[in-house]
């Protein structure tokens, strides 16, 4: 009998030394020295001496511009279907730049995209998404576009200055409620 409680003392102490070996962790604390890393030197984009016509802060040659089109349909207030819906755009200089949205009649529709973060610039195109409010004033809406954009411009004491500026997109969506 001593000899089997000896036996299983044995076993009960190698498994909490082996469960402590594994569970432990590192108690060793790595020491890292920072080593320096060479710093990028900005690369200045020079500006043209005489800005005739259109210049953007980032080079662009052209103002923002864009298109919206297509109609969609709600069968019901949470479904819809889309029918060649698209938003377009170019030269848009900055992931940060607006879109405004302009219903008619006016309604508190949820339309987006409202920002460019998370499109690709200066060109591309997106999806356009539209939630209802919960009693809608109309049975038909349209949708105009407006995207932001900066441009360059001289002040009269030959500083430079950016101005925000709005361009108008080309046509509109149709929004027609089915139900």
């Amino acid at each position: 009998m001593k000899l089997i409680y000896k036996i299983v003392v044995v076993v009960v102490v190698m498994l909490l030394a082996v469960i402590y070996y594994f569970f432990r962790g590192d108690t060793r604390v790595p020491i890292q020295t920072p080593t320096p890393t060479p710093t990028a030197t900005p690369m200045l984009t020079p500006l043209p001496s005489n800005l005739a016509g259109f210049i953007g802060p980032t080079g662009l040659r052209e103002p923002a511009s864009c298109s919206v089109g297509g109609r969609i349909e709600f069968r019901a207030p949470d479904l819809y279907a889309s029918h060649d819906v698209s938003f377009r755009y170019r030269n848009v200089d900055n992931d940060g730049r607006n879109v405004r949205w302009v219903v008619s009649p006016a309604d508190n529709l949820a339309i987006g995209p409202n920002l460019f973060s998370g499109l690709p610039i200066p060109d591309g195109e997106s999806f356009v998404t539209i939630r209802l409010p919960s009693v809608p004033k109309a049975k038909e809406y349209t949708l105009r576009a407006f995207v932001g954009y900066a441009e360059l411009v001289k002040a009269k004491d030959g500083s430079l200055n950016v101005e925000v500026k709005e361009a108008r997109c080309t046509g509109s969506i149709l929004i027609q409620l089915q139900y």
